[in-house]
């Protein structure tokens, strides 16, 4: 089971913007090839870091809502979120390193 939590435009503001902690939220899709290889980078990363954040995942084809009010372009995109707000963005294939420094820059743990 991955530890990447699916959501989409019904479940994202209990999911994310409700939330207290920090939110990692990958959008992608499962045509992208780059998407695909986030896929186990993000897993990893979820599953080393259980007590500091949240991660999860939207697929852009089946949320429009949610792909139009954050302006998401080109995927796979990453947000991060902290107590409903949003901190942070990458685009393009990123790694458990770069993972780590956004949420320990923008939300300090």
């Amino acid at each position: 089971m991955s530890s990447v939590k699916e959501i989409n435009d019904d479940t994202f503001n209990d999911e994310v913007i409700n939330y207290s902690g920090a939110v990692l939220v990958e959008f992608s899709a499962d045509w992208c090839g780059p998407c695909q290889r986030q896929l186990p980078i993000l897993e990893k990363f979820a599953e080393e870091n259980p007590d500091r954040v949240k991660v999860c995942k939207v697929d852009v084809d089946e949320c429009p809502q949610t792909v139009a009010k954050f302006a998401i372009r080109g995927v796979p995109s990453i947000l991060l979120f902290h107590q409903g707000e949003k901190l942070g963005m990458k685009v393009g294939l990123t790694t458990t390193a770069a993972l780590d420094n956004l949420l320990l820059e923008k939300v300090g743990k």
